[in-house]
């Protein structure tokens, strides 16, 4: 007997997504990158958001967020380390700024 849940049409329609850009897996720039600082990108979109739904935005209008490495490293559930890296990488490459 199959206990698995299958999806009906309305759960489709009502479930939340993070989205991942195509770039980070078709850009040369972003291949490379791991797949928990891909991860993390989409999360760190995601929170923009909230970015806006609270107008956080700086005196030149850019947007800012807030994701702290203590929250990302429960919500990936990865260690400490592995998150930092995440986060310089994206630095590194552009992706986010600090």
């Amino acid at each position: 007997m199959n206990n698995k849940e299958t999806y009906k049409i309305n759960d489709i329609v009502t479930m939340k997504y993070y989205t991942v850009p195509q770039a980070l897996f078709e850009n040369p720039l972003y291949i490379d990158l791991s797949i928990e600082a891909k991860l993390l990108y989409s999360f760190l979109l995601d929170r923009l958001t909230l970015s806006q739904q609270h107008k956080w935005v700086n005196s030149n209008n850019e947007v800012y967020l807030i994701f702290t490495r203590e929250e990302a490293i429960k919500k990936l559930n990865i260690s400490k380390p592995t998150i930092i890296k995440a986060f310089k990488v994206l630095v590194d490459t552009g992706l986010i700024i600090q």
